[in-house]
């Protein structure tokens, strides 16, 4: 996740769009002016065209504490205002949902919902909006220090060293101005985690220090039933593909979704899947002179418009764009081998 992965695509966007929301965006996009709130251009197919959600991140100072999870719910919030037009969370966990320590940062901040996620222990990204729609985000990046990366973004765009603060139980630098706050501190396990808010710092201050460190089944727990969990994937990922063709050789087990992701996450690795395999089966077609194969392919991408999980995701992004012209330029005969790469990310998909 050392590149942007997934602020939401815009309609000039759409068009070079590698997949891996945490991990498809370039370090050198990452460093936002903290004068601004401004995002820098993403090339994430998984990035949403609602709300506000975008990726930062800047290195932080080493700290090895961690902290103990709050018990806190992520959907307390005041009058329900915060139910917002990209929201993922609808439906509450338990409150005596078990909050476990670990290396992986959760807000359990009263009056801030869940917006979107896509999680895994090495990267990751949590979205959190309030009642205003202002936003928080949480970010975490295996980057280490020792990186050179580390050391070239720890000073990065002139904005010096920032200040200490103390940070999810750890030591941390704090950076930017009242409207854009950023924290960074460096987490057992080796890898960055940032807290950027869009509130004046002492606000940003205040929320930050209800965030706590959680490992993998810990943020699990935590989230609303609609957030598809490594318990809830085999069968998230089945009823997704229900009405998506697959192409020769691959079965719905073969969809792969690590971590804790929003649906929006389930529907690009589902149908992102599918469409790369028709891709490499219709390039496999039309190399061996198979008209049949290569209609096969086209026929199977003519109906995505119509698959449910896409018209599910038309509420809060572009994939859906992507994948329509993938099939349009298939069936033109104007598909190339690299555009389908660039735009669906196939080879991190094949990778899981």
């Amino acid at each position: 996740m050392s590149e942007q992965p997934r602020p939401r695509i815009t309609d000039a966007e759409v068009a070079a769009l590698p997949i891996a929301a945490g991990r498809a965006e370039l370090l050198e996009q990452i460093m936002a002016d903290t004068t601004t709130s401004t995002r820098p251009t993403s090339t994430s197919p998984t990035a949403r065209t609602t709300g506000s959600a975008r990726r930062w991140l800047v290195p932080a100072t080493v700290a090895a504490a961690v902290g103990v999870v709050a018990t806190l719910p992520l959907w307390v919030g005041g009058d329900g205002a915060g139910a917002d037009r990209g929201a993922v969370a609808t439906t509450p966990p338990s409150p005596t949902a078990p909050a476990v320590a670990g290396t992986l940062p959760a807000l359990v901040a009263p009056g801030w919902t869940l917006h979107d996620i896509e999680a895994r222990p090495g990267d990751g990204e949590i979205d959190y909006r309030d009642a205003r729609d202002r936003e928080v985000l949480l970010q975490w990046d295996p980057i280490a220090a020792g990186d050179p990366a580390y050391d070239q973004y720890y000073d990065g765009d002139g904005l010096g060293k920032g200040r200490p603060v103390e940070f999810a139980g750890g030591e941390a630098r704090l950076w930017g101005t009242d409207g854009d706050v950023r924290i960074v501190r460096e987490a057992v396990g080796g890898h960055l985690i940032v807290f950027r808010a869009e509130l004046p710092e002492q606000q940003a201050l205040d929320v930050a220090a209800q965030v706590r460190l959680v490992d993998l089944d810990g943020l699990a727990a935590l989230m609303p039933d609609d957030v598809v969990t490594p318990d809830t994937a085999a069968q998230a990922i089945a009823d997704a593909a229900a009405d998506v063709p697959l192409p020769p050789g691959l079965d719905v087990e073969d969809i792969e979704l690590p971590g804790v992701n929003d649906r929006y996450e389930l529907g690009v690795a589902v149908t992102g899947t599918a469409v790369c395999g028709w891709s490499e089966a219709y390039f496999a077609a039309r190399d061996a002179g198979d008209d049949a194969g290569v209609q096969a392919a086209v026929t199977a991408l003519s109906g995505s418009q119509q698959w449910a999980i896409l018209q599910e995701m038309a509420a809060t992004g572009d994939w859906g764009s992507v994948v329509a012209e993938v099939g349009d330029a298939m069936a033109a005969g104007t598909l190339r081998r690299d555009d389908v790469d660039t735009s669906l990310g196939c080879a991190e998909l094949r990778a899981g």
